[in-house]
C-alpha cells in the first residue's frame, strides 16, 4: 500500500477502457458490521475499564495491533469521548506496521458499478477510485488528506475525541458529468444532475466529478468557441480589406483584438470558477465522510440539516494550505449569508434547527439554506463551543434511526436555550460583523 502521497500512483490499473451547490445524504441508514461493531465482544468479558485498557496495551506490546485496535474501538463505541482509549488508539496508528485496512468488497463493488477505466489510488486515510486525469486525482487526494487533519484539529477544539476511521474512507471521482449523474441515480438513489457532489451514508462514500465537464462550463466553453470563430472571421476580413480599404482593415483588426481580449478574460474567469468549485466541493464532501467515520457523527442516526451541512460548509476553503474549518471564515458563504439576511430570506431559527432536509427544491432556496447553516454552526462554534460539542453527543445518545423535527427542536432548546432569544443574539452579531466588514472594505484600496 502506498503511504507517501508525494509518490502516490495508481496501486492497480483495474480496468483498461473506460456558483456550485453541494448536497449530502445525512440520513440514518443501516450500517455494515465492521471492526468496531464486531469487536464489541472482544472487551465484553473484562470487568473494568482499566482491565480493558490493559488488555489493549498488552495486545499492542505483543505486536497484535489488530486486536489492540479492536479493543480500543470497542471502548469508544460505548464511550466515544473516553480520552485514554482514544489516545491509545491514535498512538496505535503510529506504530510501525500499522495501516488502515480497505473494505475490499466495497471497493470491488464500487469498481463494478463504475465500469471500465477506473484506477485505484491510496493515501494513509483514503482509497480513491478514479477515471479522471492522474494529476487532477492526486490533487484531490491531497485535499482529502488535508481536510482530515483540519477536521481532527476541529474535534480537539470541540473538546471531543477524534479517532482514525476503522478502514480507509472511499472516494469516487468520475470524469464525466453524465456518467456521474447516472452512477448517482442508479447506485446511490441520488438525483445528482444539479449537484456537484454528495456523501451517501448507505454506501459510506463520497462521489463527485471533474468540474471541467460540468454542463455550465461546457456551455460557456462553447460560447467562447463561437467568439473565437467571430474573431477569426474578423481577422480574415481585415486581411482582405488590406488590399483596398486600409481604414476598414484597421477597424476589423481592432474588433478582433477586443474579442480576443474578452475571450482571454472569460477563459481566465472560467478556469478560476472551475478551480474554486473543485476545491470547495472536495473539502465539503470530505468533511461529511470524515464526520461520519471519525467519532463525531453516527451513520445510525439522523441529524438536522443545519448541523450536518453547516459543519461541511464550514470546511469549504480556497486556501487549503492554511487552517480551515469553523474557526475560519469562508468569504463566499459569508457573502451569501449577508445577502440573505439583508433581504429577509432566512428561515426562523426555531423552524430551521428542526429541519431534516433543505426546504424547497430550487437552487436559490438551497443556496440560502446552506449559507444559513454555515453561519449558525460557525457562530455556535465560536461562542457556544462546549454546548455544541455536547449537542453532537446528545444525538449520539438517541435511539438509532429517524429523529423527528419535534425532537430535534427539543434537543436544540435543551442545550442552547430559547431559539428566538439565541436568534436575536446571533443576528445582532452577524449584523455588527457585516457593518465592520463593510467599513473595512471602504478603507481598503
Amino acid at each position: 500500500m502506498q503511504r507517501n502521497l508525494r509518490a502516490m500512483r495508481p496501486t492497480q490499473s483495474l480496468f483498461t477502457a473506460a456558483g456550485v451547490l453541494l448536497l449530502a445524504l445525512a440520513g440514518a441508514s443501516g450500517v455494515r458490521p465492521g471492526p468496531v461493531a464486531a469487536s464489541a465482544q472482544t472487551s465484553a468479558g473484562y470487568a473494568s475499564l482499566d482491565q480493558r485498557i490493559r488488555a489493549g496495551l498488552d495486545a499492542q506490546a505483543s505486536g497484535n495491533l489488530r486486536q489492540a485496535d479492536a479493543i480500543f474501538r470497542a471502548i469508544l463505541t460505548v464511550e466515544p469521548d473516553n480520552g485514554r482509549a482514544a489516545q491509545y488508539l491514535r498512538g496505535l496508528t503510529k506504530e510501525p506496521g500499522y495501516t488502515l485496512g480497505v473494505d475490499e468488497l466495497a471497493a470491488e463493488r464500487t469498481l463494478a458499478e463504475a465500469g471500465p477505466g477506473f484506477a485505484r489510488y491510496e493515501t494513509e486515510i483514503f482509497v480513491i477510485l478514479s477515471n479522471c486525469d492522474r494529476d487532477w486525482t492526486i490533487a484531490r487526494a491531497r485535499l482529502l488528506d488535508r481536510t482530515y487533519y483540519q477536521f481532527q484539529r476541529t474535534m480537539r477544539r470541540l473538546g471531543l475525541e477524534g479517532v482514525p476511521p476503522a478502514e480507509k474512507l472511499q472516494c469516487v471521482l468520475i470524469d464525466s458529468h453524465e456518467d456521474y449523474a447516472q452512477f448517482a441515480r442508479r447506485y446511490d438513489g441520488v438525483d445528482a444532475s444539479w449537484i456537484a457532489g454528495y456523501y451517501a451514508s448507505r454506501t459510506n462514500r463520497v462521489v463527485f466529478y471533474n468540474d471541467a465537464d460540468s454542463p455550465a462550463f461546457r456551455v460557456a466553453s462553447q460560447q467562447l468557441d463561437e467568439f473565437r470563430s467571430v474573431a477569426a472571421k474578423a481577422e480574415k476580413r481585415a486581411g482582405e480589406a488590406r488590399r483596398g480599404e486600409v481604414g476598414r482593415a484597421d477597424e476589423l483588426e481592432q474588433q478582433a483584438e477586443r474579442i480576443r481580449e474578452h475571450i482571454e478574460a472569460e477563459a481566465t474567469r472560467l478556469e478560476s470558477e472551475v478551480h474554486t468549485a473543485s476545491v470547495t466541493k472536495t473539502t465539503h464532501e470530505a468533511a461529511h465522510l470524515i464526520a461520519f467515520n471519525c467519532g463525531l457523527q453516527s451513520r445510525a442516526h439522523q441529524y438536522p440539516f443545519w448541523l450536518t451541512e453547516g459543519l461541511a460548509s464550514c470546511f469549504e476553503t480556497l486556501t487549503p494550505d492554511r487552517p480551515f474549518g469553523p474557526d475560519e471564515d469562508f468569504p463566499e458563504r459569508e457573502r451569501e449569508f449577508i445577502a440573505a439576511m439583508e433581504k429577509g430570506r432566512l428561515v426562523p431559527l426555531e423552524a430551521f434547527v428542526a429541519m431534516n432536509s433543505v426546504p424547497g427544491a430550487d437552487a436559490e432556496t438551497a443556496r440560502v439554506s446552506y449559507a444559513q447553516a454555515y453561519a449558525l454552526l460557525r457562530y455556535l462554534f465560536r461562542y457556544e463551543r462546549e454546548k455544541l460539542g455536547a449537542y453532537f453527543r446528545d444525538i449520539m445518545l438517541e435511539p438509532p434511526g429517524m429523529i423527528s423535527p419535534r425532537r430535534h427542536a427539543a434537543m436544540f432548546a435543551s442545550r442552547f436555550g430559547d431559539p428566538a432569544r439565541l436568534e436575536r443574539q446571533w443576528l445582532r452579531e452577524e449584523e455588527r460583523a457585516a457593518r465592520l466588514a463593510s467599513v473595512k472594505g471602504t478603507l481598503t484600496p
